[in-house]
């Protein structure tokens, strides 16, 4: 009678296995089938990043984000998906190495806010509302080293007291994304 008490146990055992695995395998094409939803900022940031990979942005890409203040978060996203470069706008103000963008890179990404105003820079070759991003592209080959300069001219200016915000913002706190700030900037009294 133990005989049959451990085969009916088995029995039962691998019928309540089998049911299980079965379960799990159906829930689990439902959810994979599901969209997936994107709710919190870096679940956006994410999800931007991934819509660039989509469009085989690449390392011979560079990405300027105009987010502030999660812009050195969101830039972290697009390099680790993409493989493209990825500078905030405050970043390329200090440090705006133009000539190498010519010889470097393919594509010039500027990504801001839907809403910022950007109806006075330089014509994109296109431009993209993703989301809450707005996504104009220039391909770097057809402009001169001149109009890559007056596009950042334009940015900068355009952006100057959002920079100059974001340069006392980060002085105060000084724990989040000071490395976008030089040094002598960020420590001057």
């Amino acid at each position: 009678w133990t005989e049959k008490f451990v085969i009916v146990l088995l029995t039962c055992s691998l019928l309540f296995a089998t049911l299980s695995l079965v379960t799990f395998s159906k829930n689990l094409k439902v959810q994979r089938a599901t969209a997936y939803s994107y709710q919190t900022e870096h679940e956006k940031f994410y999800q931007l990043g991934e819509y660039l990979q989509a469009r085989n942005i690449n390392s011979g890409d560079i990405t300027v984000i105009n987010y502030p203040p999660d812009d050195c978060w969101l830039r972290y996203y697009i390099l680790f998906l993409t493989g493209a470069e990825s500078k905030t706008l405050l970043e390329m103000y200090f440090s705006p190495d133009l000539s190498r963008l010519k010889s470097n890179y393919q594509n010039l990404y500027y990504i801001t806010s839907s809403g910022q105003n950007v109806v006075d820079l330089k014509q994109p070759d296109t431009k993209e509302i993703f989301e809450k991003f707005i996504i104009l592209t220039y391909r770097i080959e057809n402009l001169s080293e001149d109009d890559i300069s007056v596009l950042f001219k334009m940015l900068f200016d355009q952006n100057f007291p959002l920079i100059k915000s974001e340069i006392e913002r980060i002085k105060k706190d000084k724990t989040s994304c000071q490395w976008l700030i030089p040094d002598p900037i960020l420590n001057a009294p």
